[in-house]
């Protein structure tokens, strides 16, 4: 994105194409005569004068004397933070002490509450906004008194959050007049190492006015009629910050591993999450008798299932308060010395979780009936040229894993509503299945949807998406996935980052409530992209399995590329067979991967050695032989990691990423070519 299109795109994300009020854009060192416009015609002004410019919050009336107060402010966008990395510049010269350690510790700060609609990397941090769904008018002193007070909440909002993300502090820009870097513009804090201010991401939700107060209302309005608790004096814990609680339940000799573990997101033992987060509650209630503090450290952990205040409020009343109850607290004392290693000296955020051999079992996960190349909670890439039969061999497995009773849902395009029951006719003919009242009953367990307004609807609505699919089903299918980046208005051909982030909006939290994810894609042009799904590299680095589809005179051959889980029940290379003929999946030899030229493939890999950036036809008449068997030398020591190709416009250039060799060889050997 250029710096104008990122400019234009930030200023009409927060204030619209069409502003209640002037946006104010002013710059250092002149911040007492800022420069106004009606709308994002501010861009030019921007884009000429780039260096360290920004934008006030708080939309005016008319160009204020100086650089103007809170008073002026008539309307503003929604709620923001400002989240410093520690380590970059502060402007009196020095470093910032006070922030978050890491850029991803204040992108995880950033959506601890609520998504947010604007992120913006500043330069040495973050800038993060959550805007209404129209900015709010502001009439009098009282309306702007009220709109400050909703900042000013939000700020502290997730200042509850920050401790648990290892963040110490937030910068205090709650103010209605507060001015923001301008993304596409320059950080020139450090005048050495001047930084581009970046827009990382403006397509969040927006939200009600009253969606942010309910999360920001105190946590003591949860407990009426009677139920409400009043820990915050007197408790043992009262005066233990956050942080210490924490540090000394993951320090206890006896259960601190398995808090840690169940803490950062682990089951251990328990079958769901909602088992585990009563755990983790069960837990941390022994070390703090207040449930405001015990809700703040819940909403913490890296547990699905405490994200929603409400869930939270559940949870703690029906275990922590039963633990409460029964008189069950630690003694605290400040002589207890923790395990190693020592978490007072780094702090509990970078102890992390201790190796144990005992909190997985080693046995190869199943694999779900009907889909023997997939198991529960994984994602999967299936790629193959168009018209190679993928569609066909996903509905005869789902038609089996159907009647094997796994609640399924296919999401078509290409393959409508009407194909795809007439392709479950065909293949309830071919393997001699009766039309029954029963076979129906079975297969009614596979539903379909329309791909194009699904995927629409969830990318509006990811929360209510992932929970209704983790209630109706355990296997959803995406067919194919060019569908996709249509309806939500992404390109996943040639951007990486928006397909990471439909993956992570609509593909992970799936995944995370154990539902299997399939994404059928097709596969690219060149020789050598047979095997991957066309377009960006993410497709494959985010899921979980990749397969690639291949006709053959029996069918089709579905074969293992990526494996990312080592108790997957299959390795890399193994094979299946959709055989046409019966329309079924029969898994093949673990050795199946056919023919593999090393003589060949020797040859070509010192070729290429002493030969970098060499197109297919060097390589050919370099090595000689038959040129199909000197092709697959070079494509599997592509496959294999031996060789890379990179692109040069129409030229496809090969480079030694190691060296193969037969007989265990290290050096190149003279061949002659």
């Amino acid at each position: 994105m250029n710096p104008e299109a990122e400019a234009l795109g930030f200023l009409e994300a927060l204030f619209t194409p069409e502003p209640p009020g002037l946006i104010a854009i002013t710059r250092k060192p002149a911040w007492g005569n800022p420069a106004t416009f009606t709308n994002a015609a501010a861009v030019g002004y921007i884009i000429a004068n780039p260096l360290d410019c920004y934008v006030r919050i708080g939309l005016i009336e008319s160009k204020p004397p100086g650089r103007g107060t809170e008073e002026h402010t008539i309307a503003i966008p929604g709620v923001y933070v400002d989240i410093d990395v520690i380590g970059g510049p502060n402007n009196a010269g020095g470093v910032v002490k006070n922030g978050a350690p890491t850029l991803e510790a204040a992108l995880a700060l950033a959506h601890a509450v609520l998504e947010p609609t604007v992120t913006v990397r500043s330069g040495h941090g973050l800038q993060v906004f959550w805007l209404f769904e129209q900015p709010l008018t502001l009439a009098d002193d009282q309306e702007r008194a009220s709109a400050k007070q909703l900042t000013q909440g939000w700020h502290a909002r997730l200042q509850r959050e920050a401790s648990a993300h290892g963040v110490t502090s937030l910068d205090s820009c709650y103010s209605i007049d507060h001015l923001f870097r301008v993304p596409g513009t320059t950080n020139a804090k450090d005048k050495d190492e001047p930084v581009p201010v970046q827009l990382l991401d403006d397509g969040g939700p927006r939200y009600s006015i009253e969606q942010i107060r309910e999360q920001i209302r105190p946590l003591e309005e949860w407990s009426t009629n009677g139920d409400r608790r009043e820990h915050d004096q007197g408790s043992p814990s009262s005066e233990r910050s956050d942080h210490a609680v924490l540090e000394r339940a993951f320090a206890d000799r006896n259960r601190g591993a398995r808090i840690r573990s169940l803490y950062n997101g682990s089951s251990l033992d328990k079958p769901s999450r909602s088992e585990a987060a009563a755990a983790l509650t069960w837990e941390l209630a022994y070390f703090t008798q207040n449930p405001y503090q015990l809700a703040r450290l819940l909403r913490g952990s890296r547990n699905e299932r405490l994200r929603r205040p409400d869930e939270i409020e559940r949870i703690i009343k029906k275990y922590a308060y039963e633990r409460w109850a029964n008189g069950e607290a630690y003694q605290w004392s400040d002589d207890v010395e923790p395990d190693e290693p020592n978490a007072e000296a780094g702090g509990s955020w970078l102890t992390g979780a201790p190796m144990d051999p005992a909190a997985e079992k080693p046995e190869p996960l199943p694999t779900l009936p009907g889909l023997p190349f997939l198991h529960a909670g994984a994602s999967a890439m299936i790629v193959g040229p168009t018209g190679g039969g993928r569609s066909s061999l996903i509905e005869a497995c789902l038609y089996d894993a159907a009647r094997a009773g796994l609640p399924c849902l296919y999401l078509g395009h290409e393959v409508t509503e009407s194909e795809f029951n007439a392709r479950a006719a065909s293949l309830a003919e071919i393997r001699g299945d009766a039309l029954t009242d029963q076979l129906r009953a079975e297969l009614a367990r596979a539903r379909y949807l329309d791909l194009t307004t699904t995927a629409a609807r969830a990318w509006d609505e990811p929360t209510t998406w992932a929970e209704g699919v983790a209630q109706l089903y355990r296997v959803v299918v995406f067919d194919p996935l060019s569908a996709v980046e249509s309806a939500v208005g992404l390109n996943f051909e040639q951007r990486n980052t928006e397909y990471i982030r439909f993956f992570d909006r609509i593909v992970q939290p799936v995944t995370a409530r154990g539902v299997s994810v399939v994404l059928i894609d097709n596969v690219g042009h060149a020789e050598e992209a047979k095997n991957r799904a066309k377009g960006a590299s993410a497709k494959s680095d985010r899921a979980d399995l990749t397969f690639s589809c291949a006709l053959v005179s029996d069918g089709l051959l579905v074969k293992a590329h990526k494996i990312r889980s080592v108790r997957a029940a299959f390795s890399r290379g193994q094979t299946w067979l959709f055989v046409k003929a019966t329309q079924m999946i029969e898994t093949q030899a673990a050795d199946a991967g056919g023919f593999r030229p090393t003589k060949l493939m020797q040859k070509a890999s010192i070729y290429i050695e002493m030969n970098p950036s060499e197109g297919i036809r060097a390589i050919r008449c370099g090595v000689g032989g038959k040129l199909d068997y000197v092709d697959k030398a070079v494509k599997c020591l592509v496959e294999e990691g031996f060789v890379e190709v990179r692109s040069y416009g129409q030229k496809r250039a090969h480079y030694s990423l190691k060296p193969f060799r037969e007989l265990g060889e290290t050096e190149p050997r003279t061949i002659a070519f």
